[in-house]
Protein backbone atom coordinates (compact mmCIF):
# COMPACT_ATOMS: atom_id res chain seq x y z
CA UNK A 1 0.00 0.00 0.00
CA UNK A 2 2.76 2.43 0.85
CA UNK A 3 4.29 1.90 -2.57
CA UNK A 4 1.01 2.54 -4.35
CA UNK A 5 0.07 -0.96 -5.56
CA UNK A 6 -3.27 -1.14 -3.82
CA UNK A 7 -4.50 -4.36 -5.38
CA UNK A 8 -1.34 -6.22 -4.43
CA UNK A 9 -1.44 -4.71 -0.95
CA UNK A 10 -4.97 -6.03 -0.55
CA UNK A 11 -3.85 -9.50 -1.63
CA UNK A 12 -1.07 -9.48 0.98
CA UNK A 13 -3.43 -8.21 3.68
CA UNK A 14 -5.99 -10.91 2.84
CA UNK A 15 -3.30 -13.57 2.94
CA UNK A 16 -2.05 -12.28 6.31
CA UNK A 17 -5.61 -12.25 7.68
CA UNK A 18 -6.04 -15.89 6.63
CA UNK A 19 -2.70 -16.81 8.22
CA UNK A 20 -3.43 -14.91 11.46
CA UNK A 21 -7.20 -14.83 11.86
CA UNK A 22 -8.44 -12.45 14.51
CA UNK A 23 -5.09 -10.69 15.02
CA UNK A 24 -5.89 -6.98 15.54
CA UNK A 25 -2.94 -5.60 13.56
CA UNK A 26 -3.56 -7.94 10.65
CA UNK A 27 -7.23 -6.94 10.60
CA UNK A 28 -6.26 -3.25 10.80
CA UNK A 29 -4.07 -3.67 7.74
CA UNK A 30 -6.84 -5.56 5.93
CA UNK A 31 -9.34 -2.78 6.68
CA UNK A 32 -6.86 -0.18 5.40
CA UNK A 33 -6.27 -2.16 2.23
CA UNK A 34 -9.98 -2.64 1.62
CA UNK A 35 -10.66 1.08 2.07
CA UNK A 36 -7.75 1.99 -0.22
CA UNK A 37 -9.35 -0.22 -2.87
CA UNK A 38 -12.70 1.56 -2.61
CA UNK A 39 -14.30 -1.10 -0.45
CA UNK A 40 -15.11 1.05 2.59
CA UNK A 41 -18.19 -0.90 3.71
CA UNK A 42 -16.20 -4.15 3.76
CA UNK A 43 -13.43 -2.34 5.62
CA UNK A 44 -15.93 -1.19 8.26
CA UNK A 45 -17.18 -4.76 8.63
CA UNK A 46 -13.59 -5.75 9.43
CA UNK A 47 -12.47 -2.85 11.64
CA UNK A 48 -15.61 -2.13 13.70
CA UNK A 49 -15.62 -5.45 15.60
CA UNK A 50 -11.86 -5.18 16.25
CA UNK A 51 -12.29 -1.68 17.72
CA UNK A 52 -15.20 -2.97 19.82
CA UNK A 53 -12.82 -5.55 21.34
CA UNK A 54 -9.95 -3.03 21.72
CA UNK A 55 -11.64 0.36 22.33
CA UNK A 56 -8.51 2.04 23.67
CA UNK A 57 -6.14 1.08 20.85
CA UNK A 58 -5.32 4.39 19.16
CA UNK A 59 -4.00 2.79 15.96
CA UNK A 60 -7.14 0.72 15.49
CA UNK A 61 -9.33 3.74 16.23
CA UNK A 62 -7.35 5.88 13.80
CA UNK A 63 -7.83 3.31 11.05
CA UNK A 64 -11.52 3.11 11.90
CA UNK A 65 -11.79 6.91 11.68
CA UNK A 66 -10.11 6.99 8.28
CA UNK A 67 -12.34 4.20 6.99
CA UNK A 68 -15.43 5.96 8.36
CA UNK A 69 -14.33 9.15 6.63
CA UNK A 70 -13.86 7.22 3.38
CA UNK A 71 -17.34 5.73 3.80
CA UNK A 72 -18.85 9.21 4.20
CA UNK A 73 -19.69 8.74 7.87
CA UNK A 74 -18.23 12.07 8.96
CA UNK A 75 -19.79 12.31 12.43
CA UNK A 76 -18.59 8.88 13.48
CA UNK A 77 -15.19 9.60 11.92
CA UNK A 78 -14.80 12.84 13.88
CA UNK A 79 -15.81 11.10 17.11
CA UNK A 80 -13.19 8.41 16.48
CA UNK A 81 -10.50 10.98 15.60
CA UNK A 82 -11.31 12.87 18.82
CA UNK A 83 -11.06 9.67 20.86
CA UNK A 84 -7.69 8.90 19.28
CA UNK A 85 -6.45 12.36 20.31
CA UNK A 86 -7.66 11.76 23.87
CA UNK A 87 -5.70 8.52 23.98
CA UNK A 88 -2.55 9.99 22.43
CA UNK A 89 -2.60 13.77 22.94
CA UNK A 90 1.07 14.15 21.97
CA UNK A 91 0.72 12.51 18.56
CA UNK A 92 1.23 14.91 15.67
CA UNK A 93 -0.20 12.34 13.24
CA UNK A 94 -3.44 12.01 15.16
CA UNK A 95 -3.82 15.75 15.79
CA UNK A 96 -3.26 16.33 12.07
CA UNK A 97 -5.87 13.74 11.09
CA UNK A 98 -8.43 15.43 13.32
CA UNK A 99 -7.47 18.88 12.02
CA UNK A 100 -7.68 17.71 8.42
CA UNK A 101 -11.07 16.07 8.99
CA UNK A 102 -12.41 19.21 10.67
CA UNK A 103 -11.12 21.32 7.78
CA UNK A 104 -12.79 19.02 5.25
CA UNK A 105 -16.00 19.38 7.24
CA UNK A 106 -15.78 23.18 7.09
CA UNK A 107 -14.99 23.65 10.79
CA UNK A 108 -12.17 26.15 10.28
CA UNK A 109 -11.98 27.18 13.94
CA UNK A 110 -11.71 23.59 15.19
CA UNK A 111 -9.29 22.72 12.44
CA UNK A 112 -7.10 25.70 13.28
CA UNK A 113 -6.72 24.52 16.89
CA UNK A 114 -5.74 20.98 15.89
CA UNK A 115 -3.37 22.03 13.11
CA UNK A 116 -1.60 24.50 15.40
CA UNK A 117 -1.33 21.72 18.01
CA UNK A 118 0.15 19.45 15.35
CA UNK A 119 2.81 22.03 14.52
CA UNK A 120 3.57 22.60 18.21
CA UNK A 121 4.29 18.88 18.49
CA UNK A 122 6.06 18.54 15.13
CA UNK A 123 7.05 21.90 13.59
CA UNK A 124 8.19 20.27 10.34
CA UNK A 125 4.86 18.56 9.60
CA UNK A 126 4.44 19.56 5.95
CA UNK A 127 0.80 18.60 5.47
CA UNK A 128 -0.29 20.27 8.71
CA UNK A 129 1.41 23.51 7.66
CA UNK A 130 -0.13 23.39 4.17
CA UNK A 131 -3.59 22.66 5.53
CA UNK A 132 -3.19 25.39 8.13
CA UNK A 133 -2.29 27.85 5.38
CA UNK A 134 -5.47 26.90 3.52
CA UNK A 135 -7.61 27.27 6.67
CA UNK A 136 -6.07 30.66 7.42
CA UNK A 137 -6.75 31.76 3.85
CA UNK A 138 -10.39 30.66 4.20
CA UNK A 139 -10.63 32.71 7.41
CA UNK A 140 -9.33 35.79 5.58
CA UNK A 141 -6.00 35.71 7.42
CA UNK A 142 -3.99 35.90 4.22
CA UNK A 143 -0.77 37.29 5.70
CA UNK A 144 -0.54 34.38 8.14
CA UNK A 145 -1.32 31.92 5.35
CA UNK A 146 1.47 33.37 3.22
CA UNK A 147 3.90 33.09 6.14
CA UNK A 148 3.19 29.37 6.43
CA UNK A 149 3.51 28.85 2.68
CA UNK A 150 6.85 30.67 2.71
CA UNK A 151 8.06 28.37 5.51
CA UNK A 152 7.11 25.38 3.37
CA UNK A 153 9.03 26.81 0.42
CA UNK A 154 12.06 27.55 2.61
CA UNK A 155 12.13 23.87 3.58
CA UNK A 156 11.52 22.67 0.02
CA UNK A 157 11.81 25.18 -2.83
CA UNK A 158 10.49 22.51 -5.23
CA UNK A 159 7.19 22.04 -3.35
CA UNK A 160 4.83 22.54 -6.28
CA UNK A 161 1.70 22.35 -4.11
CA UNK A 162 3.01 25.15 -1.90
CA UNK A 163 3.95 27.22 -4.94
CA UNK A 164 0.50 26.69 -6.41
CA UNK A 165 -1.19 27.84 -3.19
CA UNK A 166 1.26 30.74 -2.83
CA UNK A 167 0.63 32.09 -6.32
Amino acid sequence: LQQGDRARGLQFAQQAARSHPGHPETLRQLASALAANGRAQEALAVIDPVVARHPDDADLLNTQAIVLETAGQEERALAAFRRVCELQPCSAVHAYNLGRALSNRGDSAGSLVELERTLAIEPGHRNARATLAEVLRRLGRTDEAVTHLRRLLERNPDDMKAWSAYL
